[in-house]
């Protein structure tokens, strides 16, 4: 059986509408991953950021609570966006670049799993 040259744009027409859809889709499953891959590298960003400031003031002693420390970790983490959000540690709900006072709970204690660990 022959096709016309009738019924060649209509497949034509046909195999387009079906590729279109799955096209697009491919293209919103991209985009979300390229978002993705963005925000993780400001996380990135807001931890080295706060690793750093944290560092600078540890004062050379053994002493695990360093508050100076902490602080300074928590304050250059909150200044830090990612996800067009300022970046919170410790649950605090709510961060300023310049805090009268500090969350009461910097992982005083070291757990491993705390948000700032010495």
């Amino acid at each position: 059986m022959k096709l016309c040259k009738k019924n060649k744009g209509a497949i034509a027409i046909l195999i387009a509408g079906i590729m279109v859809p799955f096209l697009l889709l491919f293209l919103v499953v991209g985009v979300d991953f390229v978002y993705m891959y963005y925000v993780r590298g400001e996380l990135q960003n807001a931890a080295d950021s706060a690793a750093l400031a944290g560092a600078a003031k540890l004062d050379g002693t053994n002493v695990i609570l360093q508050t100076d420390a902490r602080q300074a970790a928590w304050k250059f983490a909150c200044k830090n966006i990612a996800a067009h959000s300022n970046v919170y540690l410790i649950g605090t709900g709510g961060c300023s670049t310049d805090p009268p006072t500090y969350p009461g709970n910097l992982n005083n204690g070291n757990d491993p799993d705390g948000d700032i660990v010495v």
